[in-house]
Formats: structure tokens, sequence, C-alpha cells
């Protein structure tokens, strides 16, 4: 079997499941004391199951996680069987059987955790519960595509697989940024091409005469003459700056 055919296979099996939950949706749910409890739907395709307010979340062991305006909490829901089987969790039986029952935590106990059912009380200093006695709960995992989260599981009118969807999604999300990053790249890159051929227009070379540097010719040492204590000997200035050189006197004609 192929990766897509079993991502089809997938598919239609969450598919079915979850057509089979709403199928189950039109049983009826009732309290403790028998009466309907016209708002709750059950939590599981069994045939004997835990029902929870249809803005509530259903619990795997049996509770409901409340989300009304009171705030978020625990609660005993009710039943798909009339007389309250053992197939349904039903914590603190004896009270408040005509409607629900909120469960409290009480507190850690160096061991587990308490709770109650309904109200906390402190006698003597200690925390106890109002009715019956502390208790655990096993841990629990929520249950999808059921009452509150019925709209956020797989669509029953959906012939296309899964993640099609979220394939469509996450390509689109990935290429917009990509778009719009290829975009400026090519504006930029374009801009650039017609700034460089802007300079190569607005450059002329420069002619042989505005290129040619004229260089003064450096000046020649000429040989200037003077007179020496008025002897006529003739000598050039640099003998003269020379300190080393020796003058002699000329001899005087007869």
């Amino acid at each position: 079997m192929s990766h897509t055919m079993t991502k089809v296979f997938r598919a239609c099996v969450v598919l079915t499941l979850f057509l089979l939950a709403n199928a189950a949706d039109d049983r009826t749910c009732y309290y403790l004391d028998g009466s309907t409890a016209n708002n709750h739907v059950p939590c599981t395709t069994n045939s004997v199951t835990n029902c929870c307010g249809s803005n509530d979340i259903c619990l795997s062991n049996g509770l409901c996680y409340l989300q009304g305006s009171q705030g978020l909490s625990l609660s005993r829901g009710t039943c798909s069987d009339k007389n309250w089987g053992t197939e349904c969790y039903k914590p603190c039986s004896s009270y408040r059987r005509n409607t629900g029952m909120p469960i409290m935590n009480i507190g850690y106990n160096y061991s587990s955790t308490q709770y109650c059912c309904g109200t906390v009380i402190v006698d003597n200093n200690a925390v106890g519960c109002k009715y019956e006695d502390p208790f655990e709960l096993t841990e629990a995992t929520v249950i999808p595509g059921v009452a509150y989260l019925a709209n956020n599981g797989v669509s029953g009118n959906s012939t296309s697989s899964p993640s099609s969807s979220s394939c469509i999604a996450v390509e689109a999300g990935v290429s917009i940024p990509l778009g719009v990053i290829a975009i400026a790249a090519g504006i930029w890159a374009l801009w650039e091409r017609r700034r460089g051929r802007r300079q190569l227009r607005n450059y002329s070379p420069m002619s042989d005469a505005e290129g040619t540097v004229s260089v003064a010719p450096a000046p020649s040492h000429q040989h200037q003459t003077a007179e020496l204590g008025g002897q006529g000997v003739a000598m050039s200035l640099p003998e003269l700056m020379d300190t080393r050189t020796e003058y002699r006197e000329a001899p005087s004609k007869p």
C-alpha cells in the first residue's frame, strides 16, 4: 500500500468514527434521579457512557470539564443509562441527584491529590469535604470530537484527505513571504541595473589635452660669478658656498 493510499485509508477510518459518534449523539442522557438532561451529549460511542453538557469538555475518566461563565472546573456529568449502571462514573451519587456535582481539589497529602464533591469546609483547623470523604481521581485525557470539541474534529462533509487543507495552509504561509522576498529582490536588482546604466551615460572620458599634465622644467643652475675681494677671481655660487674650498690670493701683476 502506497503512502498516499495509507493516508486515504486513515482518513476514511477517522471519518467513519466521527460519523458513528455523531449518530450516537441522538441518545438521551439522564441525571441520577432519572430526569432527562436535555443539553447533554454522550462522550463516547459505547452503548452506556457518561455524558457532558454540549458546551463542556468530556474527559476519559467520566468527568466533565465545565467551560461556563463561573469559571473552569470539574463536574460529575450525566449518563446514557437511566439506571446509572457500573459503566457510568458517579462520585457522591447520594447528593444533588437532579443536577451535576462540582468536583473540587482539596490539596496534596504528600502522596496523592485529593478531591471533594461540592464544597470544601474547614473544621477545627482541618480542611475537609462537605459531602463524603476526600477521594482520588484517575488520570484523564480530553475526548475530542464531542460536546464542546465537536466542531474541532474532522469535518463530516469533507471528501479530501484531512491533511490537504493543512498542506495548503502551510504552503500558502511559506510561499507568501518567499514571494514577497523574491519581488523585493527583483525590484532591487532592476534599480541597481538602471543606476549603473545612468552612471555610464553620465560618464565622459577625458580628452588628451584635458588629461595632459604640464610639468615645468626644473630650473637650471646658472653659474653666477662673484668677485672676491675685488681681486677679480671668478667663482661660481656653489663654489662660494662650499666652505671647504681654499682661496688663494692671486699674485699681483708686476
